[in-house]
């Protein structure tokens, strides 16, 4: 790896002179160095080695999102992927995405908030006295950051599966 140079107090100009420091990065796979701009004076909090650990990250982010787009289709190479199949995946993605809400509406965290926001009905209407289908209650669930915590998610994805197994609607490989 290559060592990071800062040079501080630069002015970059804009609509007016701001000072900044700029952090100078190579490695020798890099096939242009990076060019960091940060606030001057803020190196206790933006320390050289920080600020090249967080733009790594960004640009580990960058890429493998791009990756992801060319992956799915929609990174606007339509001479690689059809229109027909970008729409297939993106149907794909949407009835995953509508199942997933689903299971998670029937999930204990959706029974359990069912029954702190849902007002019955005086009488039955359809067969039912209730007023919030699944879907409803899934989207207020999603809405709350509080509510669907990484844990939760994580256990409400393994239900789910497990419920798609029990029911044979496909068969998971064995790890």
């Amino acid at each position: 790896m290559g060592k990071p140079r800062r040079y501080r107090n630069c002015l970059y100009q804009g609509k007016k002179e701001i000072k900044v420091d700029v952090i100078v990065y190579r490695e020798r796979s890099f096939k242009e160095p990076w060019f960091l701009l940060v606030p001057s004076g803020k190196e206790d909090i933006l320390s050289t080695e920080r600020v090249v650990e967080l733009y790594r990250r960004r640009m580990n982010i960058e890429v493998t999102f791009r990756d992801f787009k060319s992956h799915l289709g929609v990174r606007g190479l339509s001479l690689r992927v059809r229109k027909g199949q970008r729409l297939d995946r993106l149907l794909g993605v949407i009835v995953l995405t509508y199942i997933l809400l689903l299971a998670l509406g029937i999930s204990e965290i959706g029974i359990s908030l069912r029954k702190r926001i849902e007002i019955l009905r005086p009488k039955a209407r359809h067969g039912t006295r209730r007023t919030l289908s699944v879907l409803t209650v899934s989207l207020f669930a999603i809405s709350d950051t509080f509510l669907l915590t990484r844990d939760n998610l994580i256990n409400i994805l393994t239900e789910c599966f497990n419920w798609l197994e029990r029911e044979k609607v496909f068969l998971l490989p064995s790890f």
